[in-house]
């Protein structure tokens, strides 16, 4: 994800940050139970784009 400046990267199995910049803890959290919530969208559509 990035935002102006700031950039994070989160693993999807399991969900995992995998680097930030910028970006404070309180969005961090913010972020991680977004890329939870929609998990199974972001792995359907990695499928679709690299024909997993």
């Amino acid at each position: 994800m990035e935002h102006g400046d700031k950039t994070a990267k989160y693993w999807l199995n399991p969900v995992n940050l995998a680097m930030s910049e910028g970006f404070r803890s309180h969005e961090l959290t913010k972020i991680r139970a977004l890329v939870i919530e929609h998990r199974a969208l972001f792995l359907e559509k990695w499928d679709e784009h690299f024909g997993g």
